[in-house]
C-alpha cells in the first residue's frame, strides 16, 4: 500500500477513536486532516482509479435504453445478447444498465396477443437494424416496434367450389351464421380448385390444388380480400394435392397421387417443377392411391389419412423415402375409419379423424396409436355435419369440423364447432357455432387457424 492510502487508513483509525464524520464535517481531533485526505482521494477517483483502490461502481460501463411500442397485451420477448455471454429478455420499455462496452444484438420474435378462440401475431422490428454499440458512460438507445401480422386472428378454409381461401375473423367465430361474408377472401383463379391449406413460419399461405400445384401467397397479401399474384407456384407433376404440412425444419410435405412428396425450403424459394427432395410411395399392403390430410405428431412423425386407414411415417423414414410400409398403421375396427379424410391432434396428444363415409369424427388416445392395430375410438361424434372433411382445434380446445353439407343435407359447405366440454363422450353434440352455405368443398374444406392454438403441434 502506498503512503497516501496508509495515511488515509491511519486517519480513519483516529476518527474511530476520537470522533466521527457527518454531513462532510469532521467532528473531533482530526477534522482538518481527515477532510483533506477524503476530498483528495474522492477527487482522484473521479479521474482515474487510485493505486490500491477498487474501481467505483459503474466505471467504464454503459447503458442501453430500449423503447417497445406494441398494443396492450402483446407478449413481447426481445432477446438481448452481448459481450461476455450477456443475455437478457425485455418485454416492455426498459433501460439495461451496467453493460460492458461493445456490440449488442437485439432480436424480436413474433409475439402473440391472446384471444379467446384464436390469437393475433405481431411481428417485431428493431428499428435500428438489430445491432447497437454500447460505450462507457453513455446510454445507447433502440426502438422495437410490433405490427399486426396480416392474416392472423382468423380461421381460414379452402373453398374448392369458388376457388378461394377464406378467413373468418375472431369476432365472427363465436356466432357463425348462414352465408356469412368472410372477413377476407383470396381468389386463386377458376382452374385451380383449392384443397389443402397451411401457413409457413413467416405467415405466408400455401395452398394445394386439385390441378396439382402448390401455391404460395405472401403474408402481406393476406390482410385484405382480392386476387393477388402468387409469390411462388410449384408444379408437383401430379393431381389432387389434398393435404400439406410443414415440418419443424420448414420442409413442405404434400400428398400426391400414389404417395407423399417432400420439398426442401430451398426448393420453395422460386417457381418451377422441382424433383421432390424426398418421395414416399405406397406398397402393395399399404397403397396410397389418393392420400388425404397430413399432420405431424410431437415426435416428428408424419401422419396421413389414407381413406381405409391412417398411418405414421417415422422421422427416419422421412429422411430416406421410397416405397415404405408405415411405421404405424391404425386400421378400421369394422365401423371406424370409414373413408378417413381429416386429421388433427389435440393438446393431450389424442388423434382425431374425420370419417367421410360414416359421418363420424373419432378420437384415438395416444396409447392406442403407438403401434399398429385396429383400436376402438374412445369418442365417436356424429351429427356435426354430413360427410365431415377436415378438423382444427382453437385456443379453448373446441373442435372445428368442415363437412360437405349441413346436418340437414340442404346447404353446401358447412363448418361446425363442438365445444371442448362435449368432446369427452360419444354422441351427437349440439354445435357451439356453425357457418352454413360457405360454398362447395369437394375434397377441400381444409381448416387452418392462423396462428395455431398454443400447445398444439406446429404452433409457433
Amino acid at each position: 500500500m502506498d503512503a497516501g492510502a496508509a495515511s488515509l487508513n491511519a486517519a480513519g483509525r483516529d476518527v474511530a477513536r476520537h470522533g466521527s464524520v457527518r454531513g462532510g464535517v469532521a467532528r473531533g481531533r482530526v477534522a482538518s486532516g481527515w477532510r483533506s485526505l477524503l476530498l483528495t482521494s474522492c477527487l482522484a477517483a473521479l479521474v482515474a482509479v487510485a493505486p490500491g483502490c477498487a474501481a467505483p461502481a459503474g466505471a467504464n460501463l454503459g447503458s442501453l435504453a430500449i423503447t417497445v411500442t406494441a398494443p396492450s397485451g402483446v407478449a413481447a420477448g426481445i432477446e438481448v445478447t452481448g459481450p461476455g455471454g450477456y443475455h437478457s429478455v425485455v418485454s416492455a420499455t426498459r433501460t439495461l444498465s451496467g453493460l460492458a462496452p461493445g456490440a449488442y444484438q437485439l432480436t424480436a420474435p413474433a409475439a402473440r396477443l391472446p384471444g379467446t378462440l384464436v390469437d393475433e401475431l405481431y411481428d417485431g422490428t428493431v428499428v435500428g437494424g438489430g445491432t447497437v454499440q454500447v460505450s462507457a458512460g453513455v446510454t445507447a438507445t433502440e426502438t422495437v416496434s410490433y405490427l399486426l401480422r396480416p392474416g392472423t386472428g382468423a380461421l381460414w378454409v379452402a373453398v374448392h367450389g369458388s376457388s378461394k381461401i377464406a378467413a373468418f375473423g375472431a369476432t365472427q367465430l363465436p356466432s357463425g351464421g348462414e352465408g356469412v361474408t368472410p372477413a377476407r377472401a383470396l381468389g386463386l383463379g377458376a382452374s385451380q380448385g383449392p384443397y389443402a391449406l397451411a401457413f409457413d413460419a413467416d405467415g405466408d399461405a400455401w395452398v394445394g390444388t386439385q390441378a396439382g400445384y402448390l401455391i404460395e401467397y405472401a403474408v402481406t397479401d393476406l390482410g385484405a380480400s382480392g386476387t393477388p399474384s402468387p409469390a411462388v407456384v410449384i408444379d408437383t407433376g401430379s393431381t389432387d394435392v389434398n393435404g400439406i404440412a410443414f415440418d419443424a425444419s420448414g420442409m413442405l410435405w404434400a400428398t400426391i397421387a400414389g404417395g407423399i412428396a417432400g420439398y426442401a425450403p430451398s426448393q420453395l424459394a422460386s417457381s418451377g417443377s422441382p424433383v421432390p427432395a424426398v418421395k414416399i410411395l405406397g406398397t402393395a399392403s399399404h397403397a396410397l392411391p389418393y392420400p388425404q390430410a397430413l399432420t405431424f405428431d410431437v415426435g416428428g412423425g408424419l401422419w396421413v389419412a389414407a381413406n381405409t386407414f391412417v398411418a405414421r411415417y417415422s422421422p427416419a423414414q422421412l429422411l430416406t423415402g421410397g416405397a415404405l410400409d408405415p411405421d404405424v398403421v391404425v386400421g378400421s375396427n369394422g365401423t371406424s375409419l370409414q373413408t378417413a379424410r381429416g386429421l388433427a391432434f389435440d393438446a393431450a396428444g389424442a388423434l382425431w379423424v374425420a370419417s367421410w363415409s360414416s359421418g363420424a369424427v373419432e378420437k384415438f388416445r395416444p396409447q392406442d396409436i403407438v403401434s399398429s392395430g385396429a383400436p376402438d375410438p374412445t369418442v365417436r361424434l356424429t351429427g356435426i355435419g354430413e360427410s365431415p372433411l377436415h378438423l382444427a382445434f382453437d385456443n379453448a380446445g373446441n373442435l372445428w369440423v368442415t363437412s360437405s353439407y349441413d346436418p340437414g343435407w340442404t346447404l353446401a359447405g358447412h363448418i361446425g364447432m363442438v365445444e371442448a366440454a362435449n368432446l369427452v363422450a360419444s354422441g351427437s353434440p349440439g354445435l357451439g357455432a356453425s357457418f352454413t352455405n360457405v360454398g362447395g368443398f369437394d375434397s377441400g374444406g381444409t381448416l387452418a387457424f392462423a396462428p395455431p392454438a398454443p400447445g398444439l403441434v406446429g404452433a409457433p
